[in-house]
């Protein structure tokens, strides 16, 4: 137990006893809870077959086995932690899957009706960890497509506001960059359709901020809108450019936390994603990504096992709207960005429209 104090508008000390449990919004709070279930996952742990794995964020835990060890497994880690930290599980929010898409394993099915979603019909075949889809592949696009119904929600009401300014900050800084999740976790062939969806919405949206474009503008407007600011464009950084480089950079900012927490299965990854010929989609799409950002001019893109061993990104230079100047997604993508720019976009303009987009660009320029 604890107190806290705190003072009034008159000035006026006042104690706030603390008897059990965290304020809400408590910045310790999520390590306390990590640090009180550690041994508890530990003992969990060590009660797994060797070659399964058991991952926890916070009270989400995760186990990695099979099939016929799906039931233990679960038993044993509800129970450890049940026993040493008081938590019970909720088997209403426990979901087992696998992807052969077969019946339930022994025991599973006993759980519940809605805990084993390995033979569900295509679009309910799946679970999210952690905001991500895992899946079936039109269980990913069912996703997607309730993300979208949520994203426009922000979206139609950002052009009502009475006040422009408002609306681009709420546009620029909240609702274009809610894609970059999805994109730092789905391969770019699985977030593609996802990824056009979102950019056309936003896209509605900043007409309907600015009272719409005519069809000669439309285009060129567009193209200039999704450059960064120190491009000089007005930062609305597009999913479908931005997905290879957030999901290249997603890897290259993991590996070295999987070399600390699971070394075994980091070597493995090292070494599917430095094969040519590699079978995983997941880690192949991975370097399909890297290798079109050394292909689009990125030279000095550092190697799997440079990544692996704790290379770290440089300085974020200049960056503003429209960047993301945190780990490697920063590089790869300006790399993408000058590339659309000096490749796509200046060719197709005028000489006058060219000197006009250079003098816009640069240090601050969407200040």
């Amino acid at each position: 137990a604890s107190t806290y104090l705190w003072w009034d508008a008159d000035g006026n000390c006042r104690e706030v006893p603390q008897g059990e449990g965290c304020e809400q919004g408590d910045p310790l709070a999520p390590a306390l809870y990590a640090l009180g279930q550690h041994d508890a996952l530990l003992r969990a742990a060590e009660g797994l077959d060797r070659s399964d794995s058991l991952l926890a964020f916070l009270d989400d835990l995760y186990v990695v086995t099979v099939p016929e060890r799906a039931r233990s497994a679960l038993d044993s880690l509800v129970g450890c932690v049940a026993d040493h930290c008081g938590v019970a599980s909720n088997l209403g929010k426990t979901r087992v899957f696998g992807f052969a898409g077969s019946a339930a394993p022994p025991g599973v099915a006993e759980l519940g009706p809605d805990v084993w979603c390995g033979d569900e019909p295509s679009h309910q075949r799946g679970l999210v960890v952690l905001g991500t889809p895992i899946g079936h592949s039109d269980f990913v696009h069912a996703w997607a497509e309730a993300r979208m119904r949520d994203e426009q929600q922000l979206l139609a009401h950002i052009p009502a506001l009475p006040d422009l300014q408002c609306s681009w900050l709420l546009l620029a800084l909240c609702a274009s960059p809610r894609a970059n999740h999805a994109l730092l976790t789905l391969p770019p062939q699985e977030s593609a359709l996802y990824a056009r969806w979102h950019d056309e919405a936003i896209w509605e949206a900043l007409l309907a901020c600015l009272g719409g474009a005519s069809p000669q503008e439309a285009d060129a407007a567009r193209a200039l809108a999704t450059l960064p600011a120190t491009l000089g464009g007005l930062g609305l950084q597009p999913a479908q450019r931005a997905a290879v480089a957030a999901y290249w950079a997603a890897w290259a900012d993991a590996l070295p936390v999987l070399r600390e927490r699971l070394p075994v299965h980091a070597e493995v990854y090292v070494a599917a994603l430095s094969s040519e010929d590699c079978q995983v989609p997941s880690l192949r799409q991975a370097a399909e990504a890297r290798a079109q950002l050394q292909s689009e001019g990125w030279e000095a893109c550092p190697t799997w096992r440079a990544l692996v061993d704790g290379r770290p990104p440089g300085p974020a230079t200049d960056a503003g709207p429209g960047d993301w100047p945190h780990g490697w997604q920063f590089h790869a993508s300006r790399t993408r960005n000058l590339f659309y720019r000096d490749r796509v976009l200046l060719p197709a303009l005028s000489p006058d429209r060219r000197a006009l987009l250079r003098s816009q660009a640069g240090a601050q320029a969407g200040a």
